[in-house]
Order: structure tokens, then C-alpha cells, then sequence
């Protein structure tokens, strides 16, 4: 080979082995950015992952923490009670459960009741109560504890979880107590009535009082033209005054041509009227 042959090869050889080592500098740059590039996004998701584990094993120690809703079957209700009657009064007797805060009472004319269906009676904070103006007939009474337990370690809220019914108890209730009369029934005519009624020589207004009894549902003021009132006048009428704190009622526009007489009476809705009170003139 001459000089100039050997010459050219060599340039060629010299190109070849720049391109080739350009090739390989390019290569390991590019492989040297893949790598940095997940290297730093690696970094990254396990920061977002650690943060994102942490929160959620937060979450799940909470839940962890809140204990299930009571079941009624952790509360116990009262055992060893007793009922027993007093006119219309039904009187119910227990043994306080420990741990629970207040009671129930259930109670029905039907023994198949429910707690649905029941007359209740709740917030009774003690072993006994009264039920008052009960009217005549058989009942059945069953008693339930009730609790109140947080809803959880980190929530303060309170929940009531109450027991299952105790067992029955059956009373009769033969008779009722029939309120006592009105005492000091009195009447006063009245000059300027309070419903602006316009007096005129032939009406007038009178107010009739009594002492009040709290304990009854109303009054009754039977009235009528003659000293000796019976439903079957005529004229007989009878007022119903449903607000037991008061102190008398006021009558207005009575005819003064006619007589008027008036008793009154005190009334107990499920068992009836007293003894009505003396007979007053109202004219």
C-alpha cells in the first residue's frame, strides 16, 4: 500500500472512532438524566407515600379507638319491682341498676304492647314513681333502664342506650278519685266587663270565683233559671273552664228579666265531676 492509500485509511479509521465515541457520550449522558429523573420522582412518591400512610394509619387508630354502639343487652333492666293501686293512682316500686342514669315506663291496657305502642313515661331519674288519674281498668307495666355512653374516645357526644323492657306487671285500678268541690264560690256583678260586653237595662255581666285546685282538668258552671238546675230544663246550660289556676269565670249578657242560678263544679277527665257546690243567686 503507498503513502496515500495508508494515509486515507487512517483519516477513516480516525473518523470512525470519533463517531463511534460520540455515540457513546451521547448515550451515557441521556442514561445519566434516566437515571437522575426517577431517581428524584422516587423521592418524591415515597415522601407522598409516607405522608399519605401516616394520615390514613391516623384515621384508622381513631376508628380503632371508637367502640361499637352499645347493644340494649349491656344495659340491664330493673328486676324485682312492684306495682300496686291507690284509687287512681298506680303506684311503681324498683331496685336502682347500677351504672344506668334514668328509667322508663312502659304501660298499656293491651298485654301484647310494644314500645311503640305504649303510654311512656321517661327521664325518671330514681325507683319509684306515681302515676296519677289513671281511669278504671286493667294495666300492664314494664319498666326499662337507660344509659348514656360517649360515642367514642375522641368525640365527647353522649347517646342513650336503653335496656330491653323488665318483666310485667299487672294491676286494676277498680275505682277513681273523684275531685273535691270548689270551695268559697262566690259571684260579683261586674260594671265594666272585661270583653268590652255594653251593659243595657236589660243584661248584665257577673264574675263567678272559687278557689283553685290544681290537681283537676277543669271546672264546670252549671247555670240555669231556677234554684234547682237539671239538664233536662230547658235553659240548662253547662260552662266548661279548661285553665285550672283560675280563680273564678266571668258571665256576660245574662237576661235580667229571668232568674239565674249557678253551681259549680270541679271535673276530672277520666273520672267525672264532683259534688257540685252550694247553689248562688246570681242576679
Amino acid at each position: 500500500m503507498d503513502s496515500k492509500n495508508r494515509y486515507i485509511l487512517i483519516v477513516i479509521i480516525i473518523i470512525i472512532i470519533i463517531i463511534l465515541l460520540c455515540i457513546i457520550v451521547k448515550r451515557k449522558t441521556k442514561d445519566k438524566k434516566n437515571d437522575d429523573e426517577p431517581k428524584v420522582h422516587v423521592l418524591d412518591a415515597i415522601k407522598t407515600v409516607s405522608k399519605t400512610k401516616k394520615k390514613t394509619s391516623s384515621v384508622s387508630k381513631i376508628d380503632e379507638s371508637t367502640p361499637q354502639k352499645k347493644t340494649s343487652d349491656e344495659v340491664k333492666p330493673p328486676t324485682n319491682g312492684n306495682v300496686s293501686v291507690d284509687g287512681s293512682s298506680i303506684f311503681a316500686y324498683w331496685p336502682d341498676v347500677e351504672g344506668v342514669d334514668t328509667y322508663t315506663i312502659y304501660y298499656s291496657d293491651k298485654p301484647d304492647f310494644t314500645k311503640d305502642n305504649a303510654r311512656i313515661i321517661s327521664n325518671i331519674d330514681k325507683g319509684d314513681f306515681v302515676i296519677n288519674k289513671v281511669p278504671q281498668g286493667t294495666y300492664y307495666i314494664r319498666i326499662s333502664s337507660t344509659k348514656f355512653v360517649k360515642k367514642g374516645t375522641l368525640d365527647p357526644r353522649r347517646e342513650e342506650v336503653e335496656s330491653e323492657m323488665s318483666d310485667m306487671h299487672t294491676v286494676k285500678v277498680d275505682k277513681c278519685n273523684l275531685p273535691s268541690t270548689p270551695t268559697n264560690v262566690n259571684r260579683e256583678l261586674i260594671v265594666s266587663p272585661s270583653n268590652n260586653h255594653q251593659n243595657d237595662d236589660n243584661h248584665f255581666d257577673v264574675f263567678i270565683s272559687w278557689d283553685p285546685d290544681t290537681t283537676v282538668d277543669a271546672y264546670l258552671i252549671h247555670l240555669n233559671h231556677t234554684e234547682h238546675p237539671s239538664s233536662n230544663d230547658s235553659d240548662f246550660s253547662v260552662i266548661r273552664v279548661d285553665d285550672v289556676n283560675s280563680t273564678g269565670h266571668e258571665l256576660n249578657g245574662l237576661d235580667i228579666t229571668k232568674k239565674w242560678y249557678a253551681t259549680v263544679s270541679a271535673f276530672i277527665d277520666h273520672c267525672g265531676p264532683s259534688e257540685p257546690s252550694a247553689i248562688i243567686n246570681l242576679n
